[in-house]
């Protein structure tokens, strides 16, 4: 059987990054494949995965051509491709040209990372959610192009709501003790953890069967949520007994959650237009629903709780207590050192503020930066 050697678009992404990780660490996974090149248009932000045996290739989409990527793809031995749509304004161009690559390379297997609830939204009102449909068309269609080897192993999911997405308000959790999302007070989602959609990915890169893909995954089209239909009050309770504190739902207007992203994060627009539409989708009563199984067939693991995943940020949402006593001031020489030692929390701020920045700026689905805990070590 054909060795498989893997290449990630938009790795530089949160999605492109853990799922990198995963292949390229987790002990069961890392032995299924035998080579990972990462296409990203800031190779800083993939530096780390370097020492883990990942080949970096700086890209520029809006600079390179289908042909230039093309050669990318040839140079770099792979024969498989998880097209991961990057966050720019112009997705929609960007994935034609990827599409274009993956077919004149002839990539037989071909991962689409597409959204959840594309198919519900409308034109007019969620345009950066509809425009999924049109860029799942062009990998369905490579299925029916003879003169290429491109698409003939295919998959599609379509993810849900990422609940790292809830780390862009862990300020208000944090000072005021308040989630706030602008969702209504009825109607439920069911987020994700980027953890899990990192694993399902995984499994369905390193699976093998005659024809690419294995035939339990070859073709399918899978949306992944989370397990459990919560609304923004719902939340506040899961979090509330995961953090044993008390926390509130606030539920927002469209334009005070436009402001808080606007001031809180620097994701590009595309995202922050995606992120307010979701939400828009879920007020119009459109994410009732939940779609695991197909998750729990191909890995094997029950999908993240919210409870878990409040747990696993806890030190993003509880509130910090605030010291009463008057702190010594730090002399010159110290200040350095002070900026590094432990906060109230007892996590260092150097690497407190970096983490949380860093996630809350790139938490934004489906592409956006590094963080996120997956469960695949329990397969």
């Amino acid at each position: 059987m054909t060795e498989r050697k893997i290449l990630i678009t938009s790795a530089d992404g949160q999605t492109g990054h853990l799922a990198a990780e995963l292949l390229l660490t987790d002990e069961k996974i890392k032995t299924k494949h035998t080579g990972l090149t990462l296409l990203t248009s800031n190779p800083s932000k993939v530096e780390d995965l370097k020492a883990h045996g990942a080949t970096v290739t700086e890209v520029d989409y809006d600079t390179s051509s289908a042909e230039d990527i093309a050669k990318i793809l040839k140079d770099s031995g792979a024969n498989t491709v998880y097209l991961i749509p990057p966050a720019h304004k112009s997705k929609v161009e960007i994935v034609e040209k990827l599409v274009k690559a993956t077919k004149e390379a002839g990539i037989a297997n071909l991962l689409f990372l597409s959204s959840a609830g594309c198919d519900l939204a409308e034109k007019e009102k969620q345009p950066r959610l509809r425009e999924f449909v049109h860029m799942e068309a062009l990998v369905m269609e490579c299925k029916g192009d003879h003169s290429t080897k491109a698409g003939y192993s295919p998959a599609i999911i379509r993810s849900g709501f990422y609940a790292e997405n809830l780390l862009l308000y862990n300020k208000q959790a944090q000072s005021s003790g308040k989630l706030p999302l602008p969702i209504g007070e009825n109607h439920k989602f069911a987020p994700v953890a980027l953890g899990d959609l990192a694993h399902l990915a995984a499994v369905i890169l390193t699976s093998k069967g005659p024809h690419g893909f294995s035939d339990a995954l070859r073709g399918q089209l899978i949306t992944l949520t989370g397990p459990q239909l919560c609304s923004g009050p719902d939340l506040a309770t899961s979090a509330s007994q995961s953090l044993n504190t008390p926390m509130e739902y606030e539920s927002l207007t469209a334009d005070s959650a436009k402001e808080i992203l606007a001031k809180q994060t620097d994701i590009d627009d595309s995202e922050k237009e995606y992120l307010l539409e979701y939400y828009s989708l879920v007020r119009d009563g459109k994410t009732n629903y939940v779609s695991t199984l197909a998750f729990k067939q191909a890995t094997g693991n029950d999908p993240t709780l919210p409870s878990e995943f409040f747990e696993s940020y806890e030190s993003e949402f509880k509130p910090k207590k605030r010291k009463t006593e008057v702190a010594a001031v730090p002399s010159a020489g110290a200040a350095g050192e002070a900026a590094k030692t432990t906060t109230g929390t007892g996590e260092k701020t150097e690497k407190t503020t970096t983490t949380s920045s860093e996630k809350a700026e790139k938490a934004a689905h489906p592409a956006a930066g590094k963080t996120g805990k997956t469960k695949a070590s329990k397969k």
